[in-house]
This record gives C-alpha cells, sequence and structure tokens, in this order.
C-alpha cells in the first residue's frame, strides 16, 4: 500500500478539533517542485477534463492557481520565507480536488450564484473529505509512490483539502473553531473566500469589507493584513477618509 494512502486514513481519522501549525510543516519539508511535477501535470488533466459539457473543470482549474499564486503573495507579504510560501502554495493548488469526485450537477451553477438545491448545500462540503481520495487514486493511476521526504508536502495538502472551510465559530464541515485554525490556514480561507466571490462578480470593496465585519465566519485580523495586501499590491482601491465627501469637478 502506498504511503500517501496510509496517511489518508490518519489525516481522516483525526478529531475534528485538530489544529496543525502549517508553518512547521512547511518549514520542515525538504520539497522539490521538479520531484511532483508528473503528479501536478495528472492532477490538472483531470481538472480540466472533469464536466467538459459546462467547462467547470477549466473554471475550477483557473481559481486553483490563482488562489496558488495569491496565497504565495500574501505570504511574502506577510513576511514569510520564499520556501515555507512556495510549499504552502504549490499546496493549496490541490485544495478543492475533491470536486471532480462528485456529481458536477452540484456545481454547474457556481459561477451566478442562484439559489442552490438541498442536495447541493449538503453535497457540496463533502468535497473536504474526497479530495485525499481523489489524491491517493490519482497517484496509484499514474503510479507516484511518495517517498518520506515527499510525504510531508502531501500531508500540507491534504491538511488544506480539509479545513480551507472551517469558520471561527466552529461552523465549517469538520467542526475546528477558531482556537484550532493556525495564521496560515485562516489566511488560506480568506485568499479561496475572495476568488471565489470575485469570480462571482462581487465588488472586491465590498467583498473584504464583508470579510472584516464577519467574526464569526471570517478572522477579523487576517481580513485587515488581507486587505492592506490587496492594496498594497494595487488590486484594491484604498477606502477614502472617513467623514470625507468627494464631489465631481465640473
Amino acid at each position: 500500500m502506498l504511503v500517501s494512502m496510509r496517511t489518508d486514513m490518519t489525516l481522516a481519522a483525526q478529531p475534528k478539533n485538530s489544529g496543525i501549525d502549517l508553518l512547521e510543516l512547511a518549514n520542515h519539508c525538504d520539497y522539490n517542485p521538479e520531484e511532483f511535477a508528473p503528479l501536478f501535470k495528472a492532477i490538472r488533466e483531470k481538472i480540466q477534463k472533469f464536466d467538459p459539457e459546462n467547462k467547470f473543470g477549466e473554471y475550477l482549474d483557473g481559481h486553483l492557481q490563482r488562489v496558488r499564486s495569491e496565497m504565495e503573495s500574501f505570504m511574502l507579504h506577510r513576511g514569510y520565507g520564499e520556501q515555507a510560501a512556495r510549499i504552502i502554495g504549490d499546496a493549496y493548488a490541490l485544495h478543492d480536488l475533491g470536486k471532480i469526485a462528485q456529481d458536477p450537477i452540484i456545481w454547474k451553477l457556481t459561477v451566478e450564484k442562484p439559489e442552490r438545491s438541498d442536495f447541493a448545500n449538503t453535497e457540496r462540503p463533502k468535497h473536504t473529505e474526497l479530495g485525499a481520495q481523489a489524491l491517493g487514486e490519482i497517484m496509484k493511476e499514474i503510479g507516484f509512490e511518495a517517498t518520506p521526504k515527499q510525504e510531508k508536502f502531501l500531508v500540507i495538502a491534504r491538511y488544506l483539502m480539509l479545513y480551507h472551510h472551517e469558520r471561527p465559530d466552529g461552523t465549517g464541515p469538520r467542526g475546528m473553531g477558531s482556537d484550532m485554525v493556525c495564521p496560515i490556514l485562516n489566511m488560506a480561507i480568506a485568499v479561496d473566500t475572495k476568488d471565489g466571490k470575485e469570480k462571482a462578480k462581487k465588488d472586491l470593496r465590498q467583498i473584504i469589507n464583508d470579510l472584516k465585519v464577519a467574526p464569526e465566519r471570517y478572522d477579523a485580523q487576517t481580513a485587515a493584513h488581507y486587505e492592506d495586501f490587496l492594496t498594497q499590491s494595487g488590486k484594491l482601491a484604498p477606502n477614502p477618509p472617513q467623514g470625507l465627501a468627494f464631489h465631481k469637478v465640473s
């Protein structure tokens, strides 16, 4: 049996409130992207071919690549090391892999965001648990057996798969409360949320403001740091000073 499959079982069997320090894992991960290139290639091909009729696979691949890049840049902005930022970013590019193990009908309307059925609302969160299974199947399909050194990266990837929809009030799929969510996971949650809402054509300023005023769903300090990152990178216009009115000059 692959080492990865044993780890899948161990990670899935963890109690709901299971906190892991992702920075600690990344700092002790001897990661070489070239060694993972065949696996990354197989994963992207599998994603891109998912639900071709509605092009959801193309949408999902775009989302994962944007989130990967922005997570790495956000970490660098916050002062994390280049190696840790690269590892977390690359691992985060796999976080929604479990969606390809589900009926595409529940994701068909992702962009428009209309009213969803009770079935879709029930099934969608399950992608967090299905990711590790999908990863193991792809590894087996291409004959990729992880060495102990490579396994550390896969532990990070599986962890992000499982917990990227957790919330401070414990209402996420696995019930992890704010006291168990490390700073990097809070950053990952913010980046994922922003990309999904922005792709649904919501205003970026409104998205960030929503993150800042919902402490039960998003870490407020992380939201403030994210606002600073987006502003400094030129993606978000600064908020005008409060109390000042701007009038059009004729």
